[in-house]
């Protein structure tokens, strides 16, 4: 997505001291939950017509990123949607030299890829899916060297479904 390419550029990193997932975001209309370091930022855009909510916490030079989007998308398409919304978000980014994964966890379809951005030197882990309805992408970033493994464990595993 174009769009966080715009956003990343106009956020300032910020260093603050301690690293922990304590501002926690039920979204009724995401029908999800997932907690940041710090209250991230809510943005509304449109994405393909639809639309769309990100929220961008950065701390600790860390950006954390989550965004949904209410999308219909027939079973056979989940696939090719899921790779589509990937390919839009790494070239956002600039993103080269990836390592991606698909990985089925719950029934639900995931790519998860990690990777660097050689234009501006960000380590990436992203990971998009869709379930009932909604599509769903998650990711981290540090300029200049990869988050530690138990920050990007730590906000992913964050992210639950509500039922």
């Amino acid at each position: 997505m174009r769009i966080l390419l715009l956003l990343l550029c106009s956020l300032a990193l910020s260093s603050l001291s301690a690293q922990k997932l304590t501002h926690l975001k039920k979204l009724d209309e995401g029908k999800c939950q997932i907690a940041f370091p710090v209250e991230p930022v809510k943005q509304e855009h449109e994405f393909e017509g639809f639309p769309t909510v990100l929220f961008i916490s950065t701390y600790n030079e860390i950006v954390y990123l989550f965004s949904y989007s209410a999308i219909p998308i027939e079973e056979s398409e989940i696939t090719t949607v899921l790779h589509a919304t990937k390919g839009g978000f790494l070239n956002s980014v600039a993103l080269k030299g990836c390592n991606e994964k698909e990985i089925t966890k719950s029934k639900i379809k995931r790519i998860h890829t990690n990777g660097i951005s050689v234009e501006n030197n960000l380590y990436v882990t992203y990971e998009v899916f869709y379930h009932n309805g909604i599509l769903y992408q998650i990711g981290i970033m540090q300029k200049d060297k990869l988050p530690e493994n138990k920050l990007i464990k730590a906000f992913f595993k964050s992210f639950k479904i509500l039922k």
